[in-house]
């Protein structure tokens, strides 16, 4: 499976602007293009709780925030594939706006908890810190023993590399030095025996780290995928997607790739569906005259003793008369952004070549105007 954590900036739409696009449905295509089964997302901004399903897109969103009237910077929530979500025995729980979890069975009896994280940034105050760690500690301690566990977030923490100093935490291929933010992930997963997956994996600098700095033009690792280090061979390869930073948020995705499988949900032996007959089609004159004369051909001429057998000759000409006159009624998912795929492809097409393009050259400001306005 392909787990994810992305800090998408927003769920909600760009009503100052004359594209037509759905902030869901856009981040929906980039989930499917890297194959992601269950993301976590950050500063989704919506409000409340809720779900929305993005029937073409393939994924169901869920996120926790806050009331419609207070002010909303942060919020987190879950983007799970559409056909994973009819698997689930239960929904994501939103624990506040920085904290929500989800719980799935896997292969072998066993089963995993998944937390999608937003930690506060280093400059926030001390107190509301300790809030958060606390917060997560009440979590992460809640957990059965026997749980695996997949930590997903944005955790504005720098952990570094020192490797020797945290040892069984980090592997020896992290990147830059740690912060107090980091210090205080590092301390947190010790607590807990936790391993920091980001760092396992030899590979280049720009496939590790998830967000560049607005003044220095550097990236930093902030985002991470964090499991018990019992289960760290379970970890095929977490990096990140270099293709994502183009798709309106200035952090990358980072994908994690695992070596587990959700069990299918069992399936309830129910009645069938009965299907409806397009009654709506007798508002024309022309079907009401075919539905007439198709019945008097196929009304039975000859009427049985027997009560059942006289309604079920009568049942069958009635229902193979409306077969043939009007059908059946057919379910047609109506979505706008749906209808229009190709135009929006070619919108989104043309965003992501002219960011190409921008940062090819950054100091450029007729192309950082091209691509703000594409």
């Amino acid at each position: 499976m392909n787990f994810g954590t992305w800090n998408v900036r927003t769920l909600l739409d760009n009503t100052d602007s004359e594209r037509p696009e759905r902030r869901t449905a856009l981040i929906a295509r980039e989930l499917g293009r890297f194959k992601i089964d269950i993301a976590a997302l950050q500063e989704t901004r919506r409000a409340g709780e809720g779900q929305l399903k993005e029937e073409e897109g393939g994924y169901t969103f869920f996120w926790k925030g806050l009331p419609e009237e207070e002010r909303r910077i942060h919020r987190v929530g879950f983007a799970i594939r559409n056909d994973l979500v009819k698997h689930l025995t239960e929904a994501p729980t939103g624990i506040n706006e920085r904290l929500s979890t989800l719980r799935i069975n896997l292969a072998k009896n066993q089963q995993a908890t998944i937390i999608c994280t937003y930690a506060p940034t280093l400059d926030t105050d001390e107190d509301i810190k300790e809030i958060f760690y606390c917060q997560l500690d009440t979590i992460l301690s809640e957990i059965p023993k026997e749980d695996k566990i997949i930590l997903l977030g944005d955790f504005n923490a720098r952990v570094g590399r020192d490797s020797d100093l945290w040892p069984g935490i980090i592997g020896k291929d992290g990147v830059g030095n740690s912060n107090s933010n980091g210090i205080l992930l590092l301390t947190k997963c010790g607590e807990h025996n936790l391993v920091i997956t980001n760092t396992l994996f030899r590979q280049k600098n720009k496939l590790k780290t998830s967000w560049k700095h607005p003044r220095s033009k550097h990236w930093h690792l902030l985002d991470y995928v964090i499991t018990r280090a019992r289960d760290r061979r379970d970890v095929l390869l977490t990096r990140a997607m270099t293709g994502t930073d183009d798709c309106w948020t200035d952090h990358r995705l980072i994908r994690s790739t695992m070596a587990i499988k959700i069990v299918p949900k069992r399936r309830l032996q129910g009645r069938k569906t009965r299907r409806k007959m397009n009654t709506q089609a007798l508002q024309e004159p022309s079907k009401r005259a075919l539905l007439q004369t198709t019945l008097k051909d196929h009304l039975p001429t000859e009427h049985p003793e027997n009560v059942e057998e006289h309604w079920n000759k009568l049942k069958t000409s009635i229902i193979t008369a409306c077969e043939e006159s009007i059908g059946y009624l057919t379910k047609k998912h109506q979505d706008w952004f749906d209808d229009n795929d190709k135009e929006i492809q070619q919108l989104i097409d043309n965003k992501r070549k002219a960011f190409q393009t921008w940062q090819r050259d950054t100091n450029c400001a007729a192309k950082k105007k091209i691509y703000a306005s594409a």
